[in-house]
């Protein structure tokens, strides 16, 4: 599955091993608002997270810029919830990178459910 393929009823359930999730667009834009949806439960959720930009794609300068860190818990798990985030460090990139730095696993422990 595509992540960010314009259907959002697609999902991706991720395994443990796989913390982030890359972007790539055609061309660089820049990136000031976001919004992440928990579903229903805290399991499968992630919890806190690092988004980096890299000016090119693919990012072969290896340089990524932090631009937005997030740290917040799942504290009501049978609704939905939105997160509104204004990123810290807006700039021009071309390639995004969503990193999960904590993520709540579910009891079947089958990993990181997102979808677009």
């Amino acid at each position: 599955f595509n992540v960010f393929d314009s259907y959002s009823s697609a999902d991706v359930d991720t395994y443990p091993e796989t913390h982030y999730v890359v972007y790539a667009a055609e061309e660089p834009f820049l990136l000031t608002d976001y919004q992440v949806v928990w579903f229903h439960s805290s399991a499968e959720s992630p919890t806190a997270w690092t988004l980096y930009g890299c000016e090119e794609y693919p990012c072969d300068s290896g340089v990524w810029h932090v631009v937005d860190t997030v740290d917040t818990k799942r504290v009501d798990a049978d609704a939905y919830k939105h997160i509104n985030s204004t990123v810290d460090n807006p700039g021009y990139y071309q390639t995004y990178m969503w990193d999960w730095t904590d993520v709540t696993i579910s009891s079947n422990n089958d990993g990181i459910r997102i979808r677009e």
